[in-house]
């Protein structure tokens, strides 16, 4: 196991949905929803991963795998992203224990039997004895088969039986709590209140936490005889195993024979799919970019062509002024022009009188010019009878 890295941030690509991501380190958890489209944990890319591995014999992402429909498995409550991957991929089922498709690992149906069965999370919920299931488990597999498998499991010597050898029993609510009643094999009712439930209270009782050594032991009974337990890291697909306990788990009846051609056939599938993932991400951004600059470039027409309606407007309105301006100077200088003639016409008057007048002291002046000349004026001035 190795720590996860100091660095601020984690980028991966997640292996069960594709979604690139960049996770703040203190919010890094084995446990803990990381991917920002399908919530996946480490636990379920860490199981994701051994799918790829074991079925298509290369470390691809799922959406990355070849599709493989001969390939016939069932899951047992897997969650709905990882379902949703693998359903693509291989003749796969998704079943329930309390809905259809219904599979009780308890009374399976009969089968011809699957390639693989991926069981997440549900081992621990079994009531005690659990070898049944297992059993059952490895007689609906092929001989080639795999089981898939998460449970918690711990490193110590033995595992906790929370409610040995139950049978009769149910879970219900009182006064705001959880209580389980059970028939004990004397016939007696018993109570217990110390309940774990898995998905909040009031959902999956854990009846259990088994003990590495004691998966083992269950596996190997049931005919199960090469377990591998997947604890690799994967950076690239946001997987960090911090602690050694509670690992992914292949288990098979018979040694796997992987092709080494095949492998090498999956590895060149896998990486030419994420180049066209790759190409297909880079064409979605170029396409993105490419909209931006459309939607800029509009945003830029419809600019101008508002500041040229405005210009426009602006330059007609400058017009009708300029018009209504120049009609009103035309009638301020029409009436100048009125006043100017009527003006004339007076200085023209006044001339015409001016004239008259300067004829009529003309006339003035030669009358007492002759009359000065006259001789009774003469007489009258010797004798004193008229001024000089």
């Amino acid at each position: 196991m190795s720590e996860v890295p100091s660095d601020d941030v984690l980028r991966y690509r997640c292996n069960i949905c594709g979604e690139p991501n960049e996770v703040p380190r203190q919010d890094f958890d084995r446990e803990k929803p990381s991917c920002s489209k399908c919530g996946s944990s480490v636990r379920l890319r860490a199981l994701a991963l051994l799918i790829a591995e074991e079925l298509a014999g290369a470390p691809l992402a799922l959406p990355d795998l070849p599709v493989l429909k001969a390939l016939e498995g069932i899951g047992m409550s897997d969650p709905d992203h990882l379902a949703a991957a693998l359903d693509p991929k291989f003749r796969y089922v998704n079943t329930f224990y309390h809905k259809p498709p219904l599979f009780d690992i308890l009374n399976p149906p009969p089968h011809s039997g699957y390639d693989f069965v991926i069981s997440s999370e549900v081992l621990e919920h079994v009531p005690d004895p659990a070898a049944p299931a297992f059993r059952n488990l490895a007689g609906i597999l092929k001989d080639d088969g795999v089981l898939l498998l998460t449970t918690p499991y711990s490193l110590a010597d033995r595992h906790a039986e929370h409610f040995p050898q139950i049978r009769d029993f149910a879970v219900v609510e009182l006064n705001g709590g959880w209580v389980l009643v059970h028939r004990k094999a004397d016939g007696t009712i018993e109570t217990r209140q110390d309940l774990v439930f898995h998905g909040g209270d009031g959902a999956t009782l854990e009846m259990r936490v088994f003990t590495e050594n004691e998966l083992r032991r269950l596996l190997a009974d049931a005919g199960f005889t090469h377990v591998r337990i997947a604890g690799e890291n994967r950076p690239e697909f946001g997987i960090y195993q911090t602690d050694p306990w509670s690992l992914p788990i292949a288990a098979r009846k018979k040694a796997p024979q992987p092709s080494p051609v095949y492998r090498e056939l999956a590895g060149y599938y896998g990486e030419t799919r994420q180049k066209l993932n790759n190409a297909q991400r880079d064409l979605a951004v170029l396409k993105e970019e490419y909209r931006h600059h459309v939607a800029w470039a509009e945003e830029k027409v419809r600019q101008l062509e508002d500041d040229l309606r405005q210009r426009a407007a602006w330059a007609q309105q400058v017009e009708a002024d300029s018009e209504q301006q120049i009609a009103q100077s035309r009638a301020e200088l029409e009436t100048v022009r009125r006043a100017l003639d009527t003006q004339e016409a007076e200085v023209e008057a006044r001339t015409h009188w001016a004239l008259g007048l300067q004829k009529d002291l003309e006339e003035a002046n030669a009358v007492q010019q002759r009359t000065d000349a006259a001789f009774w004026v003469r007489l009258g001035r010797r004798l004193g009878l008229v001024g000089r």
